[in-house]
């Protein structure tokens, strides 16, 4: 692959990743997580400082890996069924809604919010999630 087309890449998921953030409002006391993963193999292509700050991960621990794996365990099998039908839906409305807990790396569930969309002409699906702040402090 050339640098170009890298970059055209790059360049189409942030402006994804920017059409889902104005289809959700921010309350104030929301962290804002920023997930690009597969849809096939569901794994992490990309996620934001937010995402470390809220699971504890770095970004390097989670590349690659199937996002499903820092879900609760007792959910994980109603979201695969829920994320396997995100494919074939590609409409400029069709955002999917969701919530369910993170597993953070100390073992903490963190309830979370949120909505993605699957874009077929660059194969990836865009997830934006919300966590209240102040679920993290306690």
């Amino acid at each position: 692959m050339q640098n170009k087309d890298l970059k055209t890449i790059i360049a189409k998921l942030r402006l994804k990743e920017l059409e889902v953030i104005e289809k959700i409002s921010t309350p104030g006391d929301d962290l804002i997580i920023r997930a690009i993963t597969d849809p096939q193999t569901q794994s992490f292509i990309a996620v934001n400082g937010d995402w470390e700050k809220v699971s504890g991960y770095t970004s390097a621990e989670c590349i690659g890996e199937n996002w499903l794996s820092f879900t609760c365990p007792s959910e994980r099998e109603v979201m695969t069924n829920r994320r396997s039908n995100e494919i074939n839906t590609d409409s400029d409305e069709s955002f999917d809604e969701f919530e369910f807990n993170l597993i953070s790396k100390d073992g903490q569930k963190i309830f979370s919010k949120w909505k993605s969309k699957y874009y077929k002409d660059i194969n990836a699906t865009v997830s934006i999630g919300r966590i209240n702040k102040n679920i993290l402090k306690k």
